[in-house]
C-alpha cells in the first residue's frame, strides 16, 4: 500500500540514504537541515506542477488508534 509522505519526509529519507560526510567537511547541524529544507523546496516546486487525473478510482481511508 502506498502511503502519502510530505516533502520535508522525503528530503529527510533522501539525505539519510547519501553516505555520511566526512567530519572535516561538517561546520554544524544547521548545514544539514539547510539542505533538507532546500531539497523539500525542490520537491514541493516539482510536485505543485505535477496534474493526476484519477479514473475510476477507489478511495480508501483507515483510521488506525492510538495505542
Amino acid at each position: 500500500m502506498i502511503s502519502m509522505t510530505s516533502s520535508i519526509q522525503l528530503a529527510t529519507e533522501i539525505q539519510q540514504t547519501e553516505p555520511p560526510p566526512d567530519p572535516a567537511e561538517v561546520d554544524n547541524q544547521n548545514q544539514t537541515i539547510e539542505g533538507i529544507e532546500l531539497i523539500a523546496r525542490t520537491l514541493d516546486s516539482i510536485l505543485c506542477k505535477i496534474k493526476v487525473k484519477f479514473v475510476d478510482t477507489t478511495i480508501r481511508l483507515e483510521h488506525v488508534p492510538p495505542s
